[in-house]
Formats: C-alpha cells, structure tokens, sequence
C-alpha cells in the first residue's frame, strides 16, 4: 500500500532515484549491523552481524602506509587501547573487526621493526585534530 502511495507521487516513468549507503560509527563507538533471513518453509535461518571500528581500520591504514612508503622501521601510535589490546592478544574476534586484526598481525609479522603502541588521546593530539579537521574540511 506505502509503495503505491509513493509511486502515484510520480508520472509514469519517472522515479527518483536515492543512493543509500552504510556510515561509519562515531568516535569511540562500535557499530553494529544486523539482519535476519528466514527460510521459506520457516525452518531455515540465517543471521548476519557486522561490527565495524574505525579505528581499527585507521591503524592499518596507518601502517600499510608506512609499510608502503618504506618508512622502515615504523612505530604506529593509537589511542584506541581495546584495539591495541586486541592487536597484541592471541585471539581473533569473530567479525569484521577481527579480519582487520589479522591483517595488521599479518603486516606486522611481515614487516620487522614495525609495532603498534597504545597512547594517550593527548599524546596523540595531532592525528586526533588532522582527522577531525579532513572531516570538516
């Protein structure tokens, strides 16, 4: 009925088009997306879940730069300690988040003199306010 009602907002042949897409989480903040597919015959089900954490993805970006650029040996400094923590611990979490550890661990191995270390938001200051200012910019 609400998809009848939207299409008779429109002439014949005319629709308009709305690019949806998925935004990252805020500062300090997990995301989470879920969905649930049920079978037919409603004996099947299927269930995804997504955890995305920017700043995880932010230390390998970080460090596949450097890597990249040949600044060898690298110190990558973060203050998100959860993710150093995670960076540093023997188990993988079962998420997307997860993927990104294993790719950093992967680099890391890969790339001697390299190392991921927590900090202190204000020791870390400069890359906080570059950040924030490329997204208001």
């Amino acid at each position: 009925m609400y998809a009848q009602n939207v299409a008779s907002l429109f002439p014949s042949g005319v629709r308009e088009t709305v690019e949806v897409k998925w935004k990252p989480s805020g500062v300090g903040l997990y995301k989470v997306n879920t969905y649930i597919a049920l079978g037919l015959n409603g004996g099947l089900v299927g269930l995804g879940l997504i955890i995305r954490d920017h700043q995880a993805f932010a230390i390998l970006s970080g460090l596949r730069f450097a890597i990249e650029a040949g600044l060898l040996p690298c110190l990558i400094e973060s203050d998100a300690l959860a993710v150093v923590n995670l960076i540093r611990s023997s188990s993988i979490p079962f998420s997307e988040t997860g993927l990104i550890i294993k790719d950093i661990r992967l680099m890391l191995e890969n790339s001697p003199g390299c190392m991921v270390v927590f900090v202190p938001r204000k020791a870390n200051m400069a890359a906080h306010e570059l950040a924030k200012y490329s997204v208001y910019w």
